[in-house]
């Protein structure tokens, strides 16, 4: 089984933008699995199904199995987000402010 996770998409986004990318980068018959957002129906024209599948304060995504993969990129984009912050050491760091005259110079870390 071939899986893909596409992007997140704005709301106001049209459909013809969703057909186009459809066409352009899904095989046909894909089964493209939404939250339910209007512009997915667009991905019928390229061939493919569309599986909608809305959540909501009842039914959470994080307790469906056809978005366990989607949750899982979206915690791993978090733990590499958040750990890429904690990485810099911002104490060293030295940004030459407008009202100071001079930056105190950048001491090495051993």
């Amino acid at each position: 089984m071939c899986c893909r996770i596409i992007g997140i998409v704005s709301p106001e986004c049209p459909l013809a933008d969703v057909g186009a990318w459809a066409k352009s980068s899904l095989t046909p018959r894909t089964t493209v699995v939404s939250d339910g957002l209007a512009c997915f129906s667009a991905v019928t024209e390229a061939g493919c199904e569309h599986q909608k599948e809305v959540v909501g304060k009842k039914r959470k995504s994080t307790d469906m199995a056809c978005f366990t993969w989607v949750n899982t990129v979206l915690g791993n984009l978090k733990t590499a987000i958040t750990g890429t912050y904690h990485a810099f050491d911002f104490d060293q760091v030295r940004v030459p402010l407008p009202w100071r005259t001079s930056v105190p110079p950048i001491q090495p870390s051993l």
